[in-house]
């Protein structure tokens, strides 16, 4: 955290039951997040101009490694096909067991509205088929809803770590939402890996 003095700014106070001006100089407060294994350096500042700044300086005087403050390309999402069953391959020497669709949360346009549905990893019927058993005609994925967000389970093979077998829940929402930051580093890369492959990503 970095905390910065503004430009100064005339503000009225109660000064002995009057009313006066006074001059003051607001503090600004600045959030920095540096990543050593990927470089990326995150700001939370006002103004653009500002946080390429600060970027740059912070990079030059605690990194010691100087910077042009580059833009990282920003990822956006696109779920809209998992309303329908697709065929989500994978890599075996990636040690994976299967991968499913486990949870679609959908709503009509322009509602704030939402149904999710919500199956178990290790449920032998897809969510699809699911969801055609539970509303029959009334089927909420064939009936013009939109997905608002989705979880896509990555169920490994038994090794060393885990002797059943780890399972990566990757949530997305739309257009700018996934928890992969959160995950532990290779789990990330495999699902970035992954998620681009079955072109629910792309980076604008």
């Amino acid at each position: 955290m970095v905390y910065r003095e503004d430009l100064p700014s005339t503000q009225f106070t109660f000064e002995k039951e009057k009313v006066v001006p006074k001059i003051v100089r607001p503090v600004k407060q600045v959030a920095l997040t540096y990543e050593p294994k990927s470089g990326y350096i995150e700001i939370i500042a006002e103004g653009k101009e500002q946080r390429k700044l600060i970027t740059k300086i912070f990079s030059e005087t605690l990194l010691q490694s100087p910077i042009e403050g580059d833009q990282i390309p920003l990822k956006q999402y696109d779920i809209q096909k998992l309303l329908k069953p697709v065929v989500l391959s994978f890599d075996p020497e990636d040690g994976i067991d299967y991968v499913k669709v486990t949870m679609l949360k959908v709503a009509q346009p322009n509602s704030y509205n939402n149904v999710t549905l919500d199956v178990a990893a290790k449920e032998d019927r897809s969510i699809y088929d699911l969801s055609k058993e539970y509303f029959r005609n009334n089927d909420l994925l064939q009936s013009g809803f939109r997905l608002k967000q989705v979880r896509i389970s990555i169920k490994f093979m038994p090794d060393d770590e885990s002797k059943r077998g780890k399972i990566l829940h990757v949530k997305i929402r739309e257009p700018k939402g996934c928890d992969l930051k959160r995950k532990l580093h290779k789990e990330e890369l495999i699902g970035e890996k992954y998620l681009e492959k079955w072109g629910l990503v792309e980076t604008i």
